[in-house]
């Protein structure tokens, strides 16, 4: 409903500005035309070159009304940061839009803030988050943030005649360490019906006490009894936090959810078959000796086989 053509397009983000991930990008590609029959109402459009960083849904937010068109907030990465180099360009966005056929209107770009970047936030989803009417950011989200923000909320009201709600997290109540440290703005909004929302938070973010204050910010302005639940990422995050990302929701409508193959949809038997994978197939332990064996090699090889026939059997 975001595009002047009346189609869903999905972008394969190239992950350029590092090398290790942007292999991945490949086996995605097969992978979503596995899961999707795409055709003349649902486009998978290529990846960007790799001189255009694109780091995709990790950098974008969606506000709407409810089940309105969205306004998204795209986050670029700062050219004036002095210790670590940005990871998504400008150039991304303005393709993303004219690819995907949206309106301007609806699409604000943002530069983020070097002081984060330079501290370790090398993606928007771990200093800010929204959904729907209600926007959660930190003190030292994106640069000129008091202008951005009176503009997102002059424009926001434009397009959907509703206030937007707006939680600021000064740094003084939650630092950049701290929240890289608790992920909680790697917290994921959910809408679990009309007038409920949901709140999935790392688990970390029980240690924190201020953390608690700002939840109930959040739920003071949704207006509704907030369900929050607490999910174990502390692997992940060990591991560089990519896996332990939280974030992105899509609504399909009816149509859409037709193109999508049903062998990837949620079900307790689906699920029951993923269980037994891992604890057939998951490895208990990893070391450097490992990544020097062919025996290992086979081993993973073996592992990613058997996880298509899961899904094909």
């Amino acid at each position: 409903i975001d595009s002047v053509t009346n189609k869903s397009y999905l972008r394969i983000s190239n992950l350029a500005s590092m090398e290790h991930r942007k292999m991945d990008v490949p086996f995605i590609c097969e992978l979503l035309n596995d899961v999707f029959d795409f055709n003349s109402k649902i486009v998978l459009t290529p990846p960007l070159a790799e001189s255009i960083c694109d780091e995709g849904m990790a950098n974008m937010i969606r506000l709407s009304s409810y089940l309105g068109k969205g306004f998204y907030i795209c986050v670029y990465g700062s050219n004036n940061t002095s210790k670590f180099k940005a990871r998504h360009s400008i150039n991304s966005w303005k393709r993303f839009v004219l690819d995907h056929h949206m309106m301007n209107k609806n699409v604000i770009l943002v530069e983020q803030n070097p002081k984060a970047i330079d501290r370790g936030v090398f993606h928007n989803d771990i200093i800010s988050f929204g959904m729907d009417s209600l926007l959660v950011l930190h003190e030292f989200s994106f640069t000129n943030q008091d202008y951005i923000l009176t503009y997102i909320k002059e424009t926001f009201y434009k397009l959907f005649n509703q206030e937007l709600k707006i939680v600021f997290v000064s740094n003084s109540v939650l630092s950049i360490q701290d929240a890289l440290s608790s992920y909680f703005f790697n917290s994921q909004l959910v809408k679990i019906r009309e007038n409920k929302y949901g709140l999935i938070c790392p688990l970390n973010c029980i240690k924190y006490p201020s953390i608690n204050t700002i939840v109930s910010q959040i739920n003071s302005n949704l207006e509704n009894d907030l369900e929050v639940v607490y999910v174990d990422l502390n692997e992940s995050v060990k591991n560089g936090g990519g896996p332990a990302c939280l974030r992105n929701v899509c609504y399909f409508n009816s149509v859409e959810l037709r193109l999508v193959n049903k062998k990837y949809m949620f079900s307790e038997i689906l699920y029951s078959r993923l269980v037994n994978y891992i604890v057939d197939y998951y490895p208990e332990t990893l070391s450097v000796l490992d990544l020097t064996s062919i025996k290992f090699v086979r081993r993973l090889n073996q592992v990613n086989d058997s996880i298509i026939r899961l899904f094909n059997s």
